[in-house]
C-alpha cells in the first residue's frame, strides 16, 4: 500500500510538472524549457510544404520563428530568392481618397499575393491634383521596389509623418518633405528596424525629379 502510494505522488508530480519552468543544466529557468548549454536534434525529419519556417535566438537567447523578408522564400524545405516580376507593376492612385491632398497609409498592392507582389518597378498614374503620400502599407524587411510618377502634377514623399501608421512612414533623408513636380521616380526599401520606436520605416534610398 505504501509502495502503491508512492507510486500515485511520484506521477501526480510528473503530471503537474508539464506546464512548469523546467531546467537542464540551468538552476532558474525563466522559460518552459531552459537549457544552459548546447541543444542537438538528430534524425529531423525534412518538411516537404513550404510552411517551414527558420527559427533564430534573440538577444535573450529565446528560439523564436525568423521573418525571412520579402526576398527569401521556403520551397519545399530549400531556401531560395524570391522571383523578380518581369512585368512592370501599375496603380492607379485617381482611387483613393485623400485627407487634405494627402494619402496616410497607401496600399499599392504589394502584399503577399496582392497584383504588384513581386513588382520591383510600380507607375504611379491617373492622380488628378497635387497628391501628398505619408505613409506606404504592408512593408516587409528588405522589400523594394521603385515608384515612377507619371502626371505633371506635383505629387510629395512626407517625412515620418504622424498622420501614417508608426510602421508605414517614410524616412526620406530630408527635413520635411520631397516633392517631385512631374516625371520623376523614388526608390525605397523597407526597414522593419528603423525609427525611433523600433517599428520599422520605409527608407528612400534614391530619388530624381
Amino acid at each position: 500500500m505504501k509502495n502503491l502510494v508512492l507510486r500515485v505522488v511520484f506521477i501526480f508530480g510528473i503530471v503537474s510538472g508539464i506546464h512548469a519552468q523546467i531546467g537542464i543544466g540551468n538552476a532558474s529557468p525563466t522559460a518552459t524549457i531552459d537549457i544552459g548549454g548546447t541543444v542537438r536534434v538528430t534524425n529531423l525529419p525534412a518538411g516537404t510544404t513550404d510552411e517551414i519556417v527558420l527559427t533564430g535566438s534573440t538577444s535573450t537567447k529565446f528560439l523564436n520563428r525568423t521573418n525571412l523578408g520579402a526576398n527569401l522564400l521556403i520551397i519545399n524545405n530549400t531556401l531560395e530568392t524570391a522571383p523578380v516580376s518581369g512585368v512592370i507593376g501599375d496603380f492607379n492612385l485617381g482611387d483613393i481618397p485623400t485627407v487634405s491632398g494627402t494619402i496616410e497609409n497607401l496600399d499599392l498592392e504589394i502584399g503577399a499575393g496582392e497584383s504588384n507582389s513581386n513588382a520591383t518597378f510600380i507607375k504611379v498614374h491617373s492622380y488628378g491634383s497635387n497628391v501628398k503620400i505619408a505613409g506606404i502599407t504592408d512593408g516587409v524587411n528588405g522589400r523594394h521596389f521603385t515608384l515612377f510618377f507619371t502626371e505633371t502634377l506635383n505629387l510629395s514623399v512626407l517625412e515620418d509623418d504622424p498622420s501614417a501608421q508608426p510602421q508605414n512612414r517614410i524616412k526620406t533623408a530630408s527635413t520635411s518633405q520631397l516633392t517631385f513636380s512631374g516625371l520623376g521616380f523614388v526608390d525605397f526599401v523597407y526597414d522593419a528596424d528603423a525609427g525611433e520606436d523600433g517599428l520599422g520605416r520605409w527608407l528612400v534610398i534614391k530619388f530624381r525629379g
